[in-house]
């Protein structure tokens, strides 16, 4: 819960003085911080948010697409957030949790799992946007709402980095991996367990 402005300069008062120092050194501290660690941060006041959202840093991310069991890996963090109408939404270190839960709040079960999904990314992104992105879609899991071209056409997926294919592939029309395969700006790689597609010669 945020608190009120004469709360905030009590704190403020007390604490260690962030605002003081120099934006770079700023940035750099923000920088340092695991996810759980910002939020519970900007969680403090309305300035430090604002201070934690300029400071713009990013962290890679996995999507795993499995039906009910979808969830969003913060990786590097042992962290999973979960997707499904009915579960609470991070997985991982208890201390973590209750912050990260504090600022994505719980799962909406009147919406389907693809829209808890992309909520819950756009959500943590306010305060730590992503410097890759991987969607993992795992065939035999998914329930196939949608093709996995319509997934990544949905613009919060849209400046993703790396695709993977696991399980079935054959559950997935094969148009859909040839219309990247053969597009020169994506590379597509072959493997007993995956398809990986991903851009050829990155993104710039």
């Amino acid at each position: 819960m945020l608190r009120n402005n004469t709360s905030e300069k009590k704190e403020d008062s007390n604490a260690f003085p962030l605002y003081e120092l120099p934006m770079f050194a700023l940035n750099q501290i923000i920088e340092s911080m695991d996810v759980p660690e910002r939020i519970e941060l900007a969680l403090t006041s309305e300035r430090m948010r604002n201070s934690i959202r300029f400071a713009r840093a990013k962290v890679p991310y996995s999507i795993h697409f499995k039906g009910n069991a979808t969830y969003i890996e913060i990786e590097g963090e042992d962290i999973e957030i979960h997707c499904s109408r009915h579960e609470y939404v991070p997985v991982g270190f208890e201390r973590r949790t209750m912050t990260l839960g504090q600022w994505i709040n719980r799962n909406n079960p009147s919406l389907s799992v693809l829209d808890n999904t992309v909520n819950n990314f756009l959500r943590i992104q306010e305060l730590a946007p992503s410097s890759r992105l991987t969607l993992q879609f795992h065939l035999d899991w998914m329930e196939m709402e949608a093709t996995v071209k319509e997934f990544v056409d949905i613009p919060a997926f849209q400046n993703w980095d790396i695709i993977m294919l696991h399980g079935n592939s054959g559950r997935e029309p094969i148009s859909a991996v040839k219309e990247y395969g053969l597009n020169d700006r994506f590379q597509v790689n072959l493997d007993n367990d995956y398809i990986m597609i991903k851009y050829r010669y990155g993104r710039h």
